[in-house]
C-alpha cells in the first residue's frame, strides 16, 4: 500500500490517474479524437486560445461553398478576418459566432462562415486534451481535459479521485479558480464538468472582476425505461457525446 496515499488524513486509497485513464477511454468511445494526434501535447501552452492546426482545415472544410470561388489570398483574408472577429468579441457576441458563424464582406458581399456545421456534425473536427495550458495570472491554467470543437475550446473537465468523499466539490472550487484566472479562455469555454466521487456539470463565465460565486452543479439525467416506468438516470457520458 505504500504506492498509495490510503485513506489517512482524508486522502484517497486510489490516485486519480486511474479515473483520468477511464475518462480517456471513455472520450475515445464516445467519439472525441486524441488532441495529441494533432500536435496538442501535454502541458503546451495555448496561447491564442484556439488551435490553429485544426481549425484552419475545419473552417476550409465546413464552408467550402462560399471559398471555393475565392483566390488563395481572399481565403488566406476571410481566414484572418474569422479569427480576429473571435479574438475581439465579447462573450455573448462569441456565442453568437458559435452558434450562428462569422459575417465577413468579400467581393463586395456579406457573406456568413460558420465555425461549427449544426447541421452536418460529421463535419466537425472533436478533440480533447489532456492538461493543455492557457495564459492566466497569476498563474497559467491547466484544465485536466479540454475538448475542442473545431479547435475551438468549449468545455473543460476537471478530474477528482472518485474514491475521495466530496471530491466533486474540489473539482468545482477548482473551474471556479479557472474562471478567476484565465477569464478569456471562458469567452469560449461554455461547460465545466466535475469528473470526481460525483459527476457534475456547470456552466462557466469569464470572472473579470475576480468575485467569489456560488453556482451549484448539476447532475446530468436522462430519460430511461425500466419495466415500463420513465425514470431518470444519471449520465455524464451523454452530455459529453459529440453530437
Amino acid at each position: 500500500l505504500n504506492n498509495y496515499t490510503g485513506f489517512f488524513g482524508g486522502r484517497s486509497l486510489l490516485p486519480e490517474r486511474f479515473d483520468v485513464r477511464e475518462l480517456e477511454d471513455k472520450l475515445k468511445e464516445l467519439g472525441w479524437g486524441d488532441g495529441g494526434e494533432y500536435g496538442l501535447k501535454e502541458h503546451m501552452l495555448l496561447e491564442t486560445l484556439i488551435y490553429d492546426r485544426i481549425f484552419d482545415k475545419a473552417f476550409e472544410r465546413i464552408n467550402e461553398n462560399s471559398l471555393e470561388d475565392l483566390t488563395p489570398a481572399e481565403r488566406l483574408e476571410v481566414l484572418n478576418q474569422a479569427k480576429s472577429l473571435l479574438k475581439n468579441a465579447t462573450e455573448e457576441t462569441l456565442l453568437e459566432y458559435l452558434r450562428y458563424g462569422v459575417n465577413i464582406t468579400v467581393k463586395r458581399e456579406k457573406r456568413t462562415y460558420i465555425l461549427i456545421d449544426f447541421d452536418h456534425i460529421g463535419e466537425n473536427t472533436f478533440t480533447y486534451a489532456h492538461e493543455l495550458k492557457f495564459p492566466g495570472s497569476p498563474e497559467n491554467t491547466k484544465p485536466d481535459f479540454t475538448l475542442l470543437v473545431n479547435g475551438i475550446p468549449v468545455a473543460i473537465i476537471e478530474v477528482k479521485p472518485s474514491t475521495r468523499i466530496g471530491s466533486v466539490n474540489e473539482a468545482i472550487d477548482q473551474i471556479r479558480r479557472y474562471e478567476q484566472q484565465s477569464p478569456d479562455l471562458f469567452r469560449f469555454v461554455q461547460l465545466g464538468i466535475a469528473y470526481a466521487d460525483e459527476k457534475r456539470f456547470t456552466p462557466t463565465f469569464p470572472n473579470w472582476t475576480r468575485e467569489k460565486r456560488i453556482i451549484p452543479a448539476q447532475p446530468w439525467k436522462v430519460k430511461k425505461k425500466i419495466n415500463g416506468k420513465t425514470i431518470r438516470e444519471e449520465n455524464i457520458y451523454h452530455l459529453l457525446k459529440p453530437e
